[in-house]
């Protein structure tokens, strides 16, 4: 999230005691140190600038500049707990800091308080009224809980106080479909112009494609997707190459032979068990959460770090550096056991009930972390028709990234990638080791025989709720928050059949 503008540094010049890895403590202005960490958070090396950015602000409490950075890189990393534990800290420093009261409700919205979200945010508005950003994330906000005319009412305000907001022209067209031609016209004649920057062009066109679809005008929609994938996918800096031999490398690292000697054993000293949903983007896994969490006996997680978080902290303590999977044959089971309860550990705020949900769209890679660490918990993997899911990803703009989904050769390669994994998983699986396979148009084809089959798997009674799964009030911060909010359709079945020129059909 971008934060608001800073006047001019007047701690620059202040000369700080900054301990430097290999040089040890040495006075260095605080500019420079800033920078210094600034500099590695561009190149992802964020262990060394928080423990830098954290020496800057016990030098100087109320450093705006170095409070921002550090959110920063807990929002890069998904870090919420410790987004949330920073800005309110800076808080205490700086009470009217605006950057802390929006990176705050950003931490406090990831997390599911959602109330306490819309109050920082509210704060930050009273403080900064006329700043654009304040207003889209409210917006947004807003839209997560489902509240469409007061997420509405936010993305136009802050289109009227800065009309290149696209961020708020993408979050609403999400809410409205049709736009207003002569505002699409407006933003198609800007996108075309080249006066935006790559991204934001990119957006309008994913927005106006999402309008043309609504107009059932799929060869301009079709054309518009085109325009911003090219965009995106030359942003990406995506190496196929590279995600191909990691799938590849997982099977080797989590192999039969190597799984029974290092497997976990669970104390089973949880609230409650995790439920792993997997499955490539827009194959029905915020559905299958939306229904399953209309149990009673169910707390929805949504797309959790938790257990990459969890890793990173496993890793870092046994000073590993080995990317993912290579690092898992390095673990012994006491190793997994501590994995596991560092997972347990960060999600106790959604154990409250029996089960809880992950949806952490890289889970389908992760279950053979999931079973070592993890062994009690239950795994659904979702599935859907190959051309309707790849359509899907290729069609939608995807703020967290997703690289492999803006070029359609690589999407089907990863597609086919994903089910040859699955199925190893399944032909791997030891005796307790059962995941449950939930295709997309069964569900949608019979959802009371679908719905029942997940139930027993998760060994929950029968629960009405999950047939009406639509009018479930939770906050759904994923890409498919507007569709879960409605019954079940088939409309979207065989939808990539309307674009003849989709290579997939």
């Amino acid at each position: 999230m971008k934060a608001p503008a800073l006047k001019t540094d007047k701690f620059a010049r202040r000369i700080v005691q900054i301990n430097l890895p290999g040089k040890g403590s040495q006075p260095i202005e605080a500019g420079k140190a800033l920078h210094m960490a600034e500099t590695w958070i561009a190149k992802r090396f964020y262990s060394p600038a928080i423990t830098l950015l954290n020496q800057l602000i016990k030098a100087i409490p109320t450093y705006d500049r170095a409070w921002i950075g550090l959110f920063s890189v807990y929002e890069k990393n998904s870090d919420w707990p410790q987004l949330e534990q920073a800005a309110t800290t800076a808080l205490q420093q700086v009470p009217k800091m605006v950057p802390a009261l929006l990176s705050l409700a950003v931490a406090k919205r990831q997390l599911q308080k959602y109330e306490q979200a819309i109050n920082s945010i509210e704060k930050a508005i009273k403080l900064e009224p006329k700043l654009s950003e304040l207003h889209n994330v409210r917006g947004i906000i807003y839209k997560e809980l489902g509240q469409k005319e007061e997420a509405l009412r936010a993305f136009k305000r802050a289109l009227t106080l800065k009309p290149s907001n696209i961020a708020a022209l993408w979050n609403q067209s999400d809410l409205v479909g049709v736009l207003d031609q002569q505002q699409a016209s407006k933003y198609l004649s800007l996108a075309d112009s080249g006066k935006l920057s790559a991204r934001n062009r990119a957006k309008v066109y994913y927005a106006l494609a999402r309008s043309a679809e609504a107009q059932q005008d799929y060869t301009q929609e079709y054309e518009l997707v085109n325009k911003g994938a090219t965009l995106m996918n030359e942003l990406s800096g995506y190496d196929h190459a590279k995600e191909m031999a990691q799938t590849e490398q997982i099977r080797t690292q989590f192999s039969a032979q190597t799984e029974a000697a290092s497997i976990a054993t669970s104390k089973d000293s949880a609230a409650s068990t995790p439920i792993f949903i997997c499955g490539l983007p827009r194959s029905g896994t915020t559905l299958v959460e939306q229904i399953i969490s209309s149990h009673l006996a169910v707390i929805a997680g949504d797309e959790l770090s938790a257990l990459p978080l969890a890793a990173g902290k496993l890793l870092s303590r046994k000073r590993l550096s080995d990317d993912f999977p290579l690092w898992a044959n390095k673990l012994d089971a006491q190793d997994w056991q501590t994995l596991g309860e560092l997972y347990i550990q960060s999600t106790q705020s959604l154990q409250s009930q029996r089960y809880f949900t992950d949806k952490n769209l890289m889970n389908y890679k992760a279950i053979g972390v999931i079973r070592r660490a993890l062994p009690q918990a239950k795994i659904i993997v979702c599935h859907r028709n190959k051309a309707d899911n790849l359509w899907g990803c290729y069609r939608q703009y995807f703020a967290d990234g997703l690289s492999f989904t803006y070029d359609l050769d690589v999407l089907g390669d990863v597609y086919d990638a994903f089910e040859d994994l699955v199925d190893y998983w399944k032909q791997s699986a030891g005796p307790n080791e059962s995941l449950l396979d939930i295709q997309y148009e069964s569900l949608v084809e019979n959802p009371e025989q679908q719905i029942k089959r997940l139930l027993e798997y998760l060994g929950l009674e029968w629960d009405e709720a999950c047939l009406s799964f639509h009018q479930n009030r939770r906050a759904v911060r994923t890409t498919s928050s507007t569709q879960v909010r409605q019954p079940l359709s088939a409309s979207k079945v065989g939808y990539a059949s309307r674009y003849p020129d989709f290579p997939y059909n």
